[in-house]
């Protein structure tokens, strides 16, 4: 592995690690978000809304446990409803140069409180994990409350879905790791 992916990855430990412990706040209200940003290597960048998010292809998952690193239900979504990652990022059209761009890129879903959730396109666009990452705004048929802002991001096919469950979901982007 070449010393600047090792770099990279390291950056992005650190930054996975800080919003991690970031994560539980006494002020919910002060994350809420309201738009989500598509960017970085995209030729359409996006700002989307909750209605606007309503327009794309829905899904609905009757029901995603949020399990924690201990393997415990801290949690449970109900009738959870938005929108794949993989056609909000269809939407954007990711840029690619040549051939094998698109396998050296990751996307990384950020929150307003700092925590990051990363994937890898490979995850997101060629296989059956990319079926469950979804970018939510209702639970149980209403909107999200504030302590999980107003758009919201979980991947229901992880084993312990609290690692990628973004509160508070602000941004995605696309990024290449490597040349």
């Amino acid at each position: 592995m070449s010393k600047a992916i090792r770099s990279w990855l390291l950056v992005v430990f650190l930054a996975f690690s800080a919003g991690a412990l970031a994560h539980k706040v006494d002020d919910p209200a002060k994350y809420v978000t309201t738009r989500l940003s598509v960017t970085g290597l995209v030729e359409n960048r996006l700002d989307l809304s909750v209605d606007d998010l309503k327009t794309l292809p829905q899904q609905q998952f009757a029901e995603v446990p949020i399990v924690n690193h201990e393997g415990k239900a801290n949690t449970t979504l109900r009738k959870v409803r938005g929108v794949l990652l993989r056609d909000i990022l269809t939407k954007a059209v990711i840029k690619s140069t040549d051939h094998g761009d698109i396998k050296r890129m990751a996307i990384i879903a950020t929150a307003s409180d700092g925590y990051v959730a990363l994937y890898s396109s490979g995850e997101v666009l060629n296989s059956p994990l990319g079926d469950g990452i979804l970018v939510f705004y209702e639970n149980a048929g209403k909107q999200l409350a504030d302590a999980d802002g107003r758009i919201a991001m979980v991947s229901v096919r992880d084993n312990k879905t609290g690692f990628r469950h973004v509160r508070w979901l602000k941004n995605i982007e696309v990024r290449k790791l490597v040349d």
